[in-house]
């Protein structure tokens, strides 16, 4: 029996929250958060001459934006291996809605169940 459209969007949300959980969980594994130096932190380097003059300073230039902390800070990421398999969990997202929209109830079911057991 096909599914109306409340029961659709309750499926596809169902879903899509598992695949974001399963996202979580690969960033929690393969990812890493921002990562940024102190003050005091930077003038070491700058004294150990560990970091590289950017050069192009003016007076109105901070001390710590003259040099290039970027081997030593990080932003948000996930590694390669992390991506792909981030990746792999969408399309399956994709392919699992899909098969709901075009599917009856029991199937909408078996989707979800497959999903999250994947």
């Amino acid at each position: 029996m096909p599914m109306n459209k409340t029961q659709v969007q309750h499926a596809v949300s169902r879903i899509r929250q598992a695949q974001q959980d399963k996202i979580d969980q690969l960033y929690d594994v393969y990812g890493w958060e921002d990562k940024y130096l102190s003050v005091d932190e930077k003038v070491k380097l700058v004294e150990e001459g560990k970091v590289k003059f950017k050069g192009g300073i003016n007076q109105y230039t901070r001390f710590v934006d003259a040099y290039d902390f970027s081997k030593y800070e990080l932003k948000a990421g996930i590694s390669k291996e992390g991506k792909k398999r981030v990746d792999n969990v969408i399309s399956q997202a994709e392919e699992a809605i899909d098969q709901i929209q075009l599917g009856d109830a029991q199937e909408a079911l078996d989707v979800i169940k497959k999903f999250r057991s994947v």
